[in-house]
């Protein structure tokens, strides 16, 4: 996997946050609906020093040509759990001797937890969101009911220290109950979220009134987990809400409204019946841009006779019309005037381009687009001072197009987080021959070719047509990581997969044509290069 040469490689091509560096002749749009400019963005310290066609660039600038790129803000994931080390088993299975009466963590009432502690630089999410061109996310703790606060992260660094750019921006809330325990369904999270925030309220007046004059009066002994909700109580923290249904939504909503506290809605589906109230009572929301499958049918129902299959296309309209109606759902929140952003939880960063395509497809502008990704969340996160929009004193956030947003030839080939670079290198896609998908599963042995020599291991692929999932091997690295984004084109296969060495995560991009049970292609290391791989399929034992 050229991990030795890679390594050594990336460690002197990152530039530094404190490097002054321009970006010259780029199509410059520094925000949604503004029209682009041809010119150079000035970039030192982290920072936008200079935006414009007339920009004095210093002599001790280094100057990377843009090639005509198109140049935007960094996208923004509102909803993510990017950096967040999944769970390594499921403790919600203990048993207590007292399942109505558990432990807090038990019971998944963590509120005190703070995601900021468990961030994992090498969690290889933020490459990939990365290369989707998003540079900052809030992200959220795993959990149950109520996992903990999350945190406003930038997608780069080494440490926790350097990913860190807000702590404790949101409490997060799911409508998930504890296995085996009180409270496990949606009745007792309800009734533990009034009794929780009850006893919140009334912990922080008896405290406030304790400071003013203790005498006379008990001194105030509150749990952890009550005292992390005074800032909620108070107005101070929002909560986020994962709500992927309407009646969830619903639920989150009425809440919020009845205890008084801020809410944000997360991972919203088919919530297009709820745009007029979520604008009256001004809840922004993170859509999911996940969207299901929407070939239409050829059958008319109105042209069958035969009952049965009458009813399957029937059915198969209904879901059409469905998905149709979801592709327009972030059009109808647009129109409506519902403050949205995207989340990334949903579905992988490398499928957002395509279905905000099917999204534009179906009425959603652009524009509306572009901010969704951009000013929106920023404005939402209160960001907007230092992201979101491209202009002087502002975080050196950006995506760099190799053509405009919103058309069909646009790829992300360099993103920008607080002036640090990383840039892609973007292929055109092979034409496949045009004939049946070929079938992946099994295991192949392969070889990299490059200025270092060769080295190679195995690929194994599992699944079938448009469901394929797999693993790379490489003795000598001593590696096995999972392959991501397998597709298939006829005989025409890519996949991507992270690799983790000198501290920091890399991306290498894999497109091969298939002949039989041999392939050729290539590997690409980003600003690296490509190499050359070809591989074998192995005979079953």
């Amino acid at each position: 996997m050229l991990l030795p040469f890679f390594v050594n490689a990336q460690q002197t091509q990152l530039r530094s946050v404190s490097q002054t560096w321009a970006l010259t002749n780029v199509h410059i749009t520094t925000s949604p609906g503004e029209d682009a400019i041809f010119g150079t963005i000035l970039i030192s310290d982290g920072l936008i020093q200079a935006v414009g066609n007339q920009v004095d660039i210093p002599g001790n600038a280094t100057i990377m040509e843009g090639d005509s790129a198109y140049v935007y803000a960094g996208f923004i994931s509102g909803y993510s759990h990017i950096g967040v080390p999944s769970p390594e088993n499921d403790r919600g299975n203990d048993r207590v001797s007292d399942p109505g009466n558990p432990s807090p963590e038990r019971a998944g009432i963590q509120p005190q937890v703070m995601v900021s502690q468990v961030l994992d630089p090498e969690d290889k999410d933020i490459a990939s969101a990365r290369k989707a061109g998003f540079v900052m996310a809030q992200t959220m703790p795993y959990g149950n009911m109520m996992p903990g606060q999350g945190a406003i992260i930038l997608l780069k660094g080494e440490s926790q220290e350097d990913m860190l750019y807000r702590d404790a921006n949101a409490m997060f809330a799911q409508w998930r109950g504890a296995s085996g325990v009180f409270p496990s369904n949606l009745l007792g999270v309800m009734a533990t979220w009034k009794d929780l925030y009850g006893k919140a309220s009334y912990s922080l007046q008896h405290e406030r009134s304790y400071l003013e004059n203790p005498a006379g009066k008990q001194r105030p002994v509150v749990t952890p987990e009550i005292a992390a909700l005074f800032p909620v109580v108070e107005g101070e923290q929002p909560v986020m809400f994962e709500t992927s249904s309407v009646l969830s939504a619903r639920r989150a909503i009425t809440l919020a409204e009845d205890l008084g506290f801020s809410l944000m809605l997360a991972e919203l589906q088919q919530g297009w019946s709820l745009a007029d109230r979520l604008v009256e009572s001004d809840i922004p929301v993170f859509l999911s841009y996940d969207l299901p499958e929407m070939e239409k049918p050829e059958a008319n129902p109105d042209t069958i006779d035969n009952a049965f299959k009458k009813e399957q296309a029937i059915l198969a309209w209904r879901n059409y019309e469905e998905g149709i109606a979801y592709a327009e759902e972030a059009a109808t929140f647009a129109e409506a005037g519902v403050r949205f952003g995207f989340s990334t939880e949903g579905e992988k960063p490398s499928k957002m381009f395509d279905n905000l395509s099917i999204m534009m497809e179906n009425g959603l502008t652009s524009e509306d687009a572009l901010a969704a990704l951009t000013t929106n969340p920023a404005e939402i996160l209160g960001l907007s001072e230092v992201t979101g929009t491209i202009s002087s004193g502002k975080m050196a956030n950006l995506v760099m197009l190799t053509a405009p947003f919103g058309t069909e030839d646009a790829k992300v080939k360099m993103t920008v987080v607080e002036g640090e670079s990383f840039e892609f290198e973007v292929k055109e896609k092979k034409k496949s021959s045009g004939e049946e998908d070929v079938d992946m599963a099994g295991t192949w042995s392969y070889t990299v070719t490059s200025p270092q020599g060769s080295n190679g291991g195995t690929l194994t692929f599992e699944g079938e047509e448009g469901e394929y999932s797999g693993t790379i091997e490489n003795p000598r690295m001593g590696q096995t990581v999972d392959l991501e984004d397998v597709e298939v084109d006829g005989n025409i296969v890519t996949w991507s997969y992270t690799v983790e060495g000198g501290g920091r995560s890399f991306t290498i991009d894999t497109e091969v044509e298939v002949d039989g049970d041999t392939f050729e292609g290539t590997i690409s290391l980003g600003d690296f290069g490509s190499f050359d791989i070809e591989g074998e399929r192995e005979p079953e034992e």
